[in-house]
């Protein structure tokens, strides 16, 4: 496959050396800033934003974790975006998957799970069955949520922070690293702490 990368900062690191282990092509990366790596900036070619017909025959690859970014990215550009699924991931045959969705090593979507568009997995993250997961969502490393559960868009996951099962979260919810969320909360706002309650 060939790509473009969205993104300079350290998850743009880090999915760049997954797509590089998976022996793909990187035709360029797309970023108001450089990399804070010499050896990125000397590898790969880095545009301020890409003009429309660019690189036809390339999807492009959000390598961006801020959801508002995310959001501005998709907005200024054509609808190209692939999904990266790293080769160690497992995604199950039943699963419905979105756009723009970026898997990173020993993640998984499991049973029929429906997933939506521009929702990032970092490392170890999951999503079992009968999940309902919304848009531009992003799970942090060694997190996800457990069977019957239902998020909403604009939702982040810190790391290892988990919903146990039939959990339901609304817009725009942060669940903040290391908390369980055991019951569900529908009004914007930062989750902490087992079992995981607003933070005031």
């Amino acid at each position: 496959m060939k790509y473009v990368v969205f993104g300079s900062g350290g998850f743009a690191k880090e999915v760049i050396g997954y797509i590089e282990s998976d022996v793909h092509e990187i035709l360029c990366v797309v970023s108001t800033q450089p990399f804070n790596c010499e050896s990125y900036n000397n590898k790969y070619k880095i545009l301020n934003k890409l003009e429309v017909g660019m690189f036809p025959d390339a999807e492009f690859i959000m390598a961006v974790g801020d959801i508002n970014i995310k959001k501005i990215l998709v907005e200024q550009n054509e609808n190209r975006w692939g999904n990266f699924i790293h080769s160690s991931c497992h995604v199950s045959n039943h699963a419905k998957l979105g756009v723009g969705i970026t898997m990173c090593p020993f993640s998984a979507i499991l049973g029929d799970s429906i997933v939506g568009d521009f929702v990032t997995f970092n490392v170890y993250s999951c999503v079992t069955h009968d999940n309902v997961i919304g848009n531009f969502i992003t799970f942090s490393p060694y997190c996800g949520t457990m069977g019957y559960c239902t998020i909403d868009d604009d939702c982040f996951f810190g790391t290892a922070a988990y919903c146990i099962p039939k959990v339901k979260l609304g817009k725009g919810i942060k669940v903040s690293a290391g908390s369980v969320v055991r019951h569900s909360y529908m009004d914007q706002c930062v989750l902490l702490g087992n079992p995981a309650k607003p933070r005031s």
